[in-house]
């Protein structure tokens, strides 16, 4: 190819513009091509920049959780719970919070592969994990199309932390249906040993409570509200293990 010459492309302008260009070289002090060169290397870095920014833009408008409409929307259907609640109005709660997020579109039933996002974490004692808060935890991802993790360290510290991972408004809501729910259990708990009457020592009580809670979560097995797709689930676990393999526990 034949090296371009920028008179010739001068020639190609408006005589109004060539008599600008060359105005202005003279007047600066530099030559044509100089002054030509100078201008096309900022055009270039601009287009550059503005590509980088865009991309930046795209990132940031990634799919967001309706955070405010979420909870407005679990309040409804959960607000109506209480420490006397049965398993089955528990149940008929989700089922009805299910269905009214899906009529709006709020959860998605198919999973984007970079928009999978974590939730808040949420700390609770291993003890509680172990009776209800664990499967708990279970039942709310697969009601609302999420992936629970649960997160350990034996020496660190006592406690443990739960938390989902999914699309950003499937982990909104299961972060917000769990922690309604087991402050709801810590509640339906202690009202268990207050009105058990029960003569037993402080640790035999201890472990009745804890038994009952066991029995009584496992009734959510019931709930009929599902989001879940072989496809859906390995993305999910793929990021899990990636992400958290040094904590994840099976």
């Amino acid at each position: 190819m034949s090296k371009i010459n920028n008179k010739n492309i001068i020639s190609l302008l408006k005589s109004d513009t060539q008599q600008k260009i060359l105005a202005f070289a003279d007047k600066v002090g530099i030559s044509l091509d100089t002054l030509l060169n100078t201008l096309i290397d900022d055009e270039i870095e601009r287009h550059r920049l503005l590509k980088i920014s865009d991309e930046i833009v795209k990132e940031g408008s990634k799919e967001t959780a309706p955070s405010q409409k979420i909870n407005k929307i679990c309040k409804k259907h959960l607000s109506v719970l209480d420490h006397e609640s049965e398993s089955f109005a528990i149940r008929k709660a989700i089922e009805s919070l299910h269905a009214d997020l899906l009529r709006q579109k709020i959860i998605f039933v198919n999973t984007r592969e970079r928009c999978i996002v974590e939730s808040q974490r949420f700390e609770t004692d291993r003890m509680a994990y172990y009776w209800y808060a664990g499967v708990l935890a279970k039942h709310t991802s697969m009601w609302f199309g999420a992936l629970d993790v649960y997160l350990w360290h034996e020496l660190l510290h006592p406690y443990s932390e739960v938390l989902f991972v999914g699309m950003p408004a499937n982990v909104e809501v299961c972060y917000q249906v769990f922690l309604h729910l087991y402050k709801l259990f810590e509640k339906v708990k202690v009202a268990y040993k207050k009105n058990s009457g029960s003569r037993s020592s402080k640790k035999e009580m201890e472990e009745e409570a804890n038994s009952y809670m066991y029995k009584f979560v496992q009734e959510l097995y019931y709930t009929q509200a599902y989001v879940e797709n072989d496809e859906y689930n390995k993305l999910l676990y793929d990021y899990a293990d990636e992400k958290f393999a040094y904590a994840m526990r099976d």
